[in-house]
């Protein structure tokens, strides 16, 4: 009861109650969001994905998210592209997007415009369209791309 949830993950984890402190882990990065500690958020859901069972493809979009606020712009892309992997077709292309934002947003300006061309491909998309979303969804101040 005294302590943070932070703490009670990691003690339950060198306890070897992996699965405790998973489901544990994934309350406090909720907490760690809405508190806008967006860096401890993605640690946590980071011990999620590692020491969970489950539903994998929300916690991977979540974590990219908070790595992607946090500014940890390079990880995020990664974050992305194993959400994008594993997530339901309909999530897919906010996804891919999302990770070719995250490269620009890294100043990986050639990996972005690349990642950008790969997600127009996927989306049978020809020209500057999909860059347009992305750009208007950056203008509209949402910052990153999955919420």
């Amino acid at each position: 009861p005294n302590g943070s949830k932070e703490q009670a993950v990691r003690h339950l984890l060198a306890a070897g109650q992996s699965s405790a402190a998973a489901s544990l882990a994934i309350e406090a990065a909720h907490d760690a969001l809405s508190a806008k500690a967006f860096g401890l958020a993605a640690d946590l859901l980071a011990i999620a994905l590692e020491h969970g069972e489950g539903e994998r493809a929300p916690l991977l979009a979540q974590r990219a998210s908070a790595l992607d606020m946090s500014g940890r712009y390079a990880e995020a892309a990664l974050a992305y592209g194993h959400a994008a992997e594993v997530a339901p077709p309909a999530d897919t292309l906010k996804l891919w997007l999302a990770k070719a934002y995250s490269h620009l947003a890294a100043n990986d300006v050639e990996r972005g415009r690349e990642e950008l061309a790969a997600a127009m491909q996927r989306a049978g998309v020809a020209g500057v369209g999909l860059f347009a979303i992305l750009i208007a969804q950056v203008k509209r101040g949402e910052g990153h791309v999955v919420g």
